[in-house]
C-alpha cells in the first residue's frame, strides 16, 4: 500500500506486478506461467529487531510459492498474490 516517503520502493514494486503480468500474456501459450507473490511484513528477525510484529513467517511465503509452482495452480497466471499473517 502506499506510504508516505516511500515513492521510489512503491512504484518499483507496481513496476514488478505489471511486469509479471505482460510476462504471463506474453509467454502464455508457451505454457510459461509468472505471478507475483506480495508478502505483507515478513516476520525475519531484522524486522523484529526494527520493532516490526505480527509478520508473515517465510515459511508460510515457501508454502505458496510451492503451491504457484505445482500443477494445482496451473490456472493461476499474471496474479498478484497475497500472503499474510495467518
Amino acid at each position: 500500500h502506499p506510504f508516505a516517503g516511500g515513492a521510489g520502493y512503491c512504484a518499483s514494486k507496481a513496476a514488478l506486478e505489471t511486469l509479471a503480468a505482460v510476462v504471463a500474456r506474453e509467454h502464455r501459450d508457451d505454457g510459461i506461467r509468472c505471478n507475483t507473490i506480495v508478502p505483507g511484513v515478513i516476520d525475519t528477525p531484522a524486522n523484529r529487531a526494527a520493532g516490526m510484529t505480527g509478520g508473515v513467517p517465510p515459511a508460510q511465503i515457501a508454502r505458496v510459492v510451492r503451491f504457484l509452482c505445482g500443477d494445482e495452480a496451473a490456472a493461476t497466471n499474471g496474479a498478484a498474490v497475497p500472503v499474510y499473517p495467518p
